[in-house]
């Protein structure tokens, strides 16, 4: 028989709210799982661009 892990940094593992591993049957000896985090996305204003022209040939 195989062992299925399930790795991830400490960081991400702080942040697992729910996890399950799912009971359907996929004819396959490993099994899936389900992760739910708590991470929230914050929107990041692109830099405005500047040409370098010292660089330009």
């Amino acid at each position: 028989s195989t062992v299925d892990l399930v790795l991830a940094s400490p960081g991400i593992a702080n942040r697992i709210v729910y996890y399950q591993i799912y009971k359907i049957d996929y004819r396959s000896n490993h099994r899936a799982i389900e992760s739910r985090f708590n991470v929230s996305l914050t929107k990041v204003k692109p830099k405005e661009g500047r040409y370098l022209f010292k660089d330009a040939d």
